[in-house]
Formats: C-alpha cells, sequence, structure tokens
C-alpha cells in the first residue's frame, strides 16, 4: 500500500524558515566575533557584564543555540528560547542607544546601526513567539500572538522612525550636547605610535554649557582646556590615542568619554577605532 506524506502547511513552513533565519544570524553573529581582535564592551556597571569571559560566553552561546534552531529540533522549545535570547539582546541594544554609544559589537568588529540591529531583534523575537505558540488554542497562549504581533509593529515602527525618535530622545532628556562623529575611523596605525584627531561637539540646548575635559590613560587623552560652549555653537575638542606597541595586527578601538557640567549629560561617549598593521 502506497503512504503518502502529507505536505507540511504554511505555519510548519514559515516556523521552519523563522527557526533557520534566526540560526544563520547567531552563527554570523557568533563566527565575526571568534575572529574579531577587538574585546567585548558593555559599559554598564553590573559585573557580569564586566567579565573577562563575556565575548568567549556569548560566542559558545550564539553558536550553540545557531545550530539548534538550524537542525529544527524541538522547535517549540528552542523557539521560545531563541525569542527570549533577542528580546535580552534587543534590551541591550535599545539600552546603549540610550546611553549614546555608537555600536553594540554585535558582529564583531563590523561597525551596525543600533538602529537596524533592534529591528532585527525585536522582528526575529516577535516572529518566533508568534509562529510558535499559534497552534496553542489557549487564550494566555493566544494573547502572546497579539502582543507579537504588536512589538513586530513596533520594531517596523522604530526602524521607520528611528531618526525622530533619536530627536525626541533629546528633547525629553533635555540634552545639552551632541558629537557629530561618535564612531571614529582612524585608518591604519602602527603599533607604538600616537595619533591625534579632532571632534566636533555642538550645544544643542538654550544656555551656554562647559566641557572638562575627558578620558586621560596610558593610550588615551583628551586634551584641551575647560571650554565654555555658547548655545548653538560647537566646539572642537582634541584626542590623542597611543596604539599600544603590544597591539596585535587587527582591528583595535576603544571607548572615550567627554565630561561636561551639564546635570543631565554629564558624559559624551564615542569610540574610536583603527587597523594596527
Amino acid at each position: 500500500m502506497l503512504t503518502t506524506t502529507p505536505a507540511p502547511s504554511k505555519a510548519s513552513t514559515l516556523q521552519s524558515g523563522l527557526l533557520l533565519t534566526a540560526g544563520i544570524i547567531l552563527l554570523i553573529a557568533a563566527f565575526l566575533k571568534s575572529v574579531s581582535s577587538d574585546p567585548i564592551y558593555l559599559p554598564f556597571e553590573n559585573p557580569l557584564l564586566q567579565n573577562d569571559n563575556l565575548g568567549s560566553f556569548l560566542i559558545g552561546w550564539e553558536a550553540f543555540l545557531g545550530i539548534w534552531l538550524i537542525s529544527g529540533e524541538f522547535p517549540r522549545i528552542f523557539g521560545l528560547i531563541g525569542s527570549i535570547n533577542f528580546i535580552l539582546f534587543a534590551i541591550v541594544a535599545a539600552s546603549l542607544m540610550w546611553i549614546g554609544e555608537p555600536d553594540c559589537q554585535c558582529f564583531g568588529s563590523v561597525a551596525t546601526n543600533l538602529w537596524l540591529v533592534l529591528t532585527l531583534d525585536c522582528s526575529l523575537a516577535s516572529g518566533l513567539i508568534f509562529v510558535t505558540l499559534q497552534k496553542s488554542r489557549s487564550v494566555q497562549k493566544k494573547i502572546l500572538y497579539y502582543v507579537a504581533i504588536c512589538a513586530l509593529a513596533v520594531a517596523i515602527s522604530i526602524f521607520c522612525v528611528s531618526e525622530l525618535t533619536s530627536r525626541l530622545k533629546s528633547l525629553v532628556l533635555n540634552e545639552a550636547f551632541r558629537i557629530d562623529d561618535t564612531k571614529i575611523d582612524l585608518g591604519d596605525v602602527r603599533a607604538g605610535s600616537v595619533v591625534t584627531r579632532d571632534i566636533v561637539v555642538t550645544n544643542i540646548s538654550d544656555a551656554p554649557k562647559r566641557l572638562v575635559g575627558g578620558t586621560r590613560d596610558c593610550s588615551c587623552k583628551v586634551t584641551g582646556n575647560s571650554t565654555v560652549v555658547e548655545s548653538g555653537q560647537k566646539a572642537t575638542i582634541r584626542i590623542d590615542i597611543r596604539v599600544p606597541a603590544s597591539a596585535v595586527a587587527g582591528r583595535y578601538n576603544r571607548p572615550v568619554e567627554v565630561y561636561t557640567d551639564d546635570s543631565v549629560q554629564p558624559i559624551l561617549r564615542l569610540r574610536v577605532g583603527c587597523r594596527v598593521r
């Protein structure tokens, strides 16, 4: 007797496609982190996020979850685990945007737009929740469907109005300063050399504000005297970056902070990077 295998439903096909997409993205992220010479840096005070083994843990976790999602085994369980994973990634991306960080190092040394990362994380999280729970008839799980759909709509909206949201953040927080370029590429640099770069800071408030120095250590120094910047005016700050003589060939970057007398925005953050030859 001949038996026929029923064709997969649209729901199953969608679920398999989302699991495959999420798995591939996680594997790409793990691979790019593993070949990057940049240590994972998250500017949060939580000691768990300052652990030196954070990068190794993320690489291992992303590789494990990515392979499992691609395999398609236990799709409901690992679909939910994947959705929680991307929700956490979205929270980190949103937090970094809120404090003014230019990059999340989600893909190692490859520069990534945080708005795009947040949109991708929210979309994958909501999609995985939706396809994983859609066969359930329980009221609670059906509510999660609608939450997933709303999350996807919010993700798309965030991406579409990213510039507007950035402006609104400045208005809501009453921020005083804006840096023209928060991610500076110094190009090719020899190990042990010093590179100087000027950055432009604009006072976007309606009152004079003061810049009072910045990072000063063995590999970075923000130079210049205390400077008062009038409303609507710009100021130039010089940054000296000393690439360690022990730096290996590859990508090198580090965070830089500029201090102000503004109570709402006491620290301006940016990242400076180069390619060590």
